[in-house]
């Protein structure tokens, strides 16, 4: 429902994949091994779709005995493709209204400095 809305109500806009969001579910499906948290992490500060989709696969495949866990990879994997394009919608906001953004931050400072 937040894509239509979004389209709806706010054309224009970007959906931006919340990095706390994010994190919580790499580390939901992933938390087993920081090495292929951090790998794909990697791959998807690179917006390296493929090389995400075979990372996960490799790790469904190795853990073919445990159903829990390739469950949990199998939920990221598809976090991550129906989310593939917010992740990087603050970088798009940014290019397209680079005063809003900054207006924005200051804002951002403002309240903190008054609490």
């Amino acid at each position: 429902w937040i894509r239509e809305g979004q389209r709806d109500w706010f054309p224009g806009s970007f959906l931006c994949l919340c990095r706390y969001h994010l994190q919580k579910a790499l580390t939901e499906a992933l938390g087993y091994s920081k090495e292929i948290r951090s790998q794909v992490k990697k791959l998807i500060a690179k917006k390296d779709l493929l090389g995400v989709k075979e990372a996960l696969d490799n790790q469904m495949a190795k853990a073919w005995m445990d159903d829990k866990k390739r469950e949990r990879i199998a939920k990221l994997k598809g976090y991550l493709l129906d989310n593939w394009n917010s992740i990087d919608g603050v970088k798009k906001a940014k290019k397209q209204n680079p005063h809003l953004w900054k207006e924005t931050q200051r804002h951002r400072c403002n309240r903190r400095q008054h609490r």
